[in-house]
């Protein structure tokens, strides 16, 4: 459970749904399981569940939310059986503000991080995060973008992969 009392008093609660802008980046990956099951920070319902697929990490420079802009990353190490259904599940997220942090929990229950990030842009293609607790960096990425970028909505989250039951017919 996520320890709240270093955190600052909530300032705002904005009750769900959130409309977000902001930009991003989206990161795909295949992992090998014994890596996700001992290295992707997984609770013990996620482990006891998990079930493969592509994992995902997100970089979002938030402009605009109910609380205000804020940085977030995330990661989704993969799918996992939830409830009966197979699912993308974040097992890590780190975010740039208390208030986010407190929105988090209060709305949907994900206990997000407070951590500090350096989000620049190096020049018109290429940005550079840091993200860091503490005096810390725990993280580093240097991005450069390529020549297209396209809009995402999430609209469509949680991704759900439905569990298909064999049928025949005769």
């Amino acid at each position: 459970m996520l320890s709240t009392e270093h955190l600052p008093t909530p300032s705002l609660i904005a009750p769900a749904p959130w409309s977000l802008t902001g930009n991003g980046y989206i990161f795909l990956y295949r992992l090998p399981e014994k890596f996700v099951r001992e290295k992707c920070f997984l609770f013990d319902y996620q482990r006891d569940n998990y079930k493969g697929l592509l994992a995902s990490m997100m970089l979002v420079d938030y402009h605009t939310t109910p609380v205000g802009p804020y940085r977030e990353l995330l990661f989704i190490p993969g799918v996992f059986e939830l409830l009966e259904k197979n699912t993308f599940s974040i097992s890590k997220i780190y975010v740039s503000d208390a208030n986010s942090v407190w929105n988090g929990i209060e709305n949907w229950g994900i206990p997000k991080e407070l951590c500090d990030f350096d989000f620049q842009a190096l020049d018109e293609r290429t940005d550079k995060l840091v993200a860091k607790q503490g005096d810390e960096p725990f993280f580093e990425a240097t991005i450069r973008r390529g020549s297209f970028s396209f809009p995402l909505t999430t609209a469509f989250l949680p991704l759900c992969v439905s569990r298909s039951n064999s049928a025949t017919s005769g």
